[in-house]
């Protein structure tokens, strides 16, 4: 109840300055593209040198947290068309690929109880178990180091150096 009160009266703070969001009937949407044949894609990432996106995906079923080795990222042009259904890992496969982040060659995403980061160039990637993690959901990196959330343990973990593809 206190959380939702305060959410409300932010809400009607930032109406009352006009700085909220304008309402959704005055939203537009570009253009609406649907991909088929990707199972259940859950998250999006931009590569601005190949001018491409990545797309995480759970593969056939919808249970996010199966570990079930049917996990991949996708590449996509900007228009949605497949470049490559299976892109990473190079071998082998994820269990629900989360939320992803990319920042120079590298690219971060969160699987179940384990982070993962790519070389996009060489397809190199590597797992990084985080104890007691249950559902990790979304990865940043800052200052050198990653950061993930765990939606069930209710915790954010920090993971310092942020590409441990090398160490």
């Amino acid at each position: 109840m206190r959380g939702r009160l305060w959410k409300s009266l932010a809400l009607a703070a930032l109406l009352a300055l006009g700085l909220a969001a304008p309402a959704p009937a005055q939203w537009h949407v570009s253009a609406q593209t649907t991909v088929t044949g990707l199972g259940h894609p859950e998250s999006v990432a931009w590569d601005p040198r190949d001018q491409t996106l990545y797309l995480s995906n759970f593969g056939p079923p919808l249970k996010p947290g199966q570990k079930d080795h049917r996990g991949y990222i996708s590449r996509l042009d900007q228009g949605g068309r497949v470049l490559e259904p299976r892109r990473l890992p190079a071998e082998g496969s994820l269990h629900k690929p989360k939320g992803l982040w990319l920042q120079g060659r590298r690219l971060w995403t969160a699987d179940i109880d384990a982070l993962w980061v790519f070389d996009l160039d060489s397809r190199q990637g590597r797992r990084l178990e985080l104890p007691g993690a249950v559902f990790l959901n979304d990865p940043v990196v800052a200052g050198g180091r990653l950061y993930v959330s765990d939606t069930q343990a209710h915790r954010v973990y920090q993971v310092e150096p942020a590409d441990f593809l090398a160490t």
